[in-house]
């Protein structure tokens, strides 16, 4: 088989998968869209490359509620990393969601309200934070942080690896 038809084959499949997953969408998809149209507080989309194009697309379209953050270029972030910050209606930083806590609620997901998945009051640090008391901070436990400045806001996101990069652990 040529490089071409590999090629072809797999664009084949992956559109296929795609038409098969487009085709289990039900109501709950449509309520979810009316939650996020519906919500008072601001929501904040986090993702990289197709995710990350698609909030980028939702925040210039009907709905000013999503604002997409990418943390990370696709050849840097970790496998697996995902957190999504839970604004309260002033903009200060409510909550996280990470893929941890969609992981812990599972069951029963789709009927749960982000405040009931989410990690309230989460563990920030002041953005010019020593990476080294960032690691205390962390404590073997937390694998990222929000930065929050004087102002209550988040400015940024400190992953683990970002520290492992920088050589302080």
């Amino acid at each position: 088989m040529t490089d071409q038809e590999k090629f072809l084959t797999t664009a084949k499949r992956v559109i296929a998968d795609e038409a098969t997953a487009l085709n289990t969408l039900g109501p709950s998809f449509g309520a979810t869209i009316d939650l996020l149209l519906a919500a008072r507080e601001r929501i904040i989309v986090s993702g990289m490359g197709k995710s990350g194009h698609v909030a980028r697309r939702q925040q210039h379209s009907a709905c000013d509620k999503i604002n997409p953050h990418e943390r990370y270029p696709a050849d840097k972030r970790p496998k697996g990393f995902c957190v999504v910050g839970v604004r309260d209606a002033d903009g200060y930083l409510k909550g996280i969601i990470t893929d941890g806590d969609l992981r812990r609620h599972m069951t029963g997901l789709l009927d749960m309200t982000a405040g009931h998945v989410m990690t309230g009051n989460p563990s920030t640090v002041a953005p010019n934070t020593l990476a080294a008391d960032v690691i205390g901070v962390m404590e073997g436990k937390i694998t990222f942080l929000f930065g929050v400045g004087d102002d209550a806001r988040e400015q940024g996101i400190l992953h683990i690896s970002d520290c492992l990069r920088a050589g302080v652990i």
